[in-house]
């Protein structure tokens, strides 16, 4: 059996150390000519650590921080079915995937749902400063601790993180490992390029991305981010007016189109 190797955060991306020419197989392990080392990107943290597992596995600690948060810290909201049913479809997908939504449907309620449910240190992002306070607001409601902020004008690291799009992007080279689940609120704004770095940066192995624009996925538009978001298939959501169906363009995505009402 081959021996351990080793996943380190560095700046953003993954260093793997502990091996020789055969990381070259492993999935986006690139050869850095500038350190003389393997390196991948940081969200790619959790395929390599499953790669790694067949072989000699992962010589702790993990590039990710797994310390469980104090259980009675947290609340999980009352959920209706189908908001059941969309937080059980991210757990099918390996807590990995993406939940559309109607506006009005309780995304960020999932959202909070599944953070009360891992228990581990997470990071929220989201596009305005409006929605960070919102979500401030919204994770004192379910969770008795201190709840940091990144981003209009302030800078507190918590176990559990708000931050912008902007400071995402700004800080991820630093603060990716900080967290397991990374939640992303508006997740369609991503793939166009613009910021999508901060998404590759993050190197937490749980994801959740949530959206009202099922249109963007019907299209198969903006795809791009899916697989720094979601697992080979994204969780989805019913409701009464909603149904689930796979995006044609995109092997990663799987969104919802109207079926009455919008």
């Amino acid at each position: 059996m081959r021996p351990p190797i080793q996943l380190r955060f560095d700046r953003g991306t993954i260093c793997v150390d502990g091996i020789g020419e055969e990381a070259g197989d492993l999935p986006g392990v690139l050869w850095d000519e500038r350190t003389l080392g393997w390196r991948a990107p940081a969200y790619l943290a959790r395929t390599l650590a499953e790669h790694a597992s067949t072989g000699g596995g992962v010589e702790p600690p993990l590039p990710w921080s797994d310390i469980p948060l104090d259980g009675a810290a947290w609340e999980e909201p009352p959920l209706r079915e189908y908001q059941k049913e969309a937080l059980d479809g991210w757990e099918a997908f390996g807590r990995r995937g993406v939940v559309v939504l109607p506006t009005g449907g309780g995304k960020t309620r999932v959202a909070v749902a599944a953070m009360g449910r891992v228990r581990k240190p997470a990071a929220v992002l989201c596009p305005t400063r409006a929605l960070l306070d919102q979500w401030t607001r919204e994770l004192a409601r379910w969770y008795r601790g201190d709840v940091g902020i990144v981003g209009d004008g302030n800078h507190r690291l918590e176990p559990v993180t708000v931050l912008t799009f902007e400071s995402a992007y700004r800080h991820m080279d630093t603060l990716g490992d900080r967290f397991s689940l990374v939640v992303v609120d508006e997740v369609h704004h991503f793939g166009s390029g613009a910021r999508d770095e901060a998404l590759e940066m993050c190197a937490a192995p749980m994801r959740l991305g949530a959206s009202a624009s099922w249109r963007v996925f019907a299209t198969g538009a903006s795809v791009s981010w899916s697989p720094r978001v979601s697992s080979t298939k994204a969780s989805t959501c019913p409701t009464p007016a909603w149904r689930s169906w796979p995006a044609a363009r995109s092997g990663f995505v799987r969104s919802c189109s109207a079926s009455g009402g919008s």
